[in-house]
């Protein structure tokens, strides 16, 4: 293997060992933002069950999924394409 091959090996694993690097940090904020969003959607739970709502039922989740996209995706304007590119649509 010639010098050049050595160079373009070795920058492919280090292009690898930074790949798998970032994954792990998405892979870790996935997670992170998961349990963010279930432990919100437990508070509008209790809340929609303090006002009425039967837990499970249709309404109830129409209600729980209602109030978490307005509280997290931006309306037309305000950076949505950047959070749909961030979502990774």
């Amino acid at each position: 293997m010639n010098s050049q091959e050595q160079k373009i090996a070795r920058q492919v694993l280090i292009n690898q060992r930074e790949a798998r690097r970032v994954a792990a940090v998405r892979a870790r904020q996935d997670r992170d933002d998961v349990e963010r969003y279930r432990a919100e959607l437990d508070v509008i739970a209790d809340d929609l069950v303090a006002e009425g709502f039967t837990y499970g039922s249709a309404a109830f989740w129409e209600a729980a999924m209602k109030i978490m996209v307005a509280r997290h995706v931006p309306k037309s304007g305000d950076g949505l394409d950047a959070r749909m590119n961030e979502l990774g649509f």
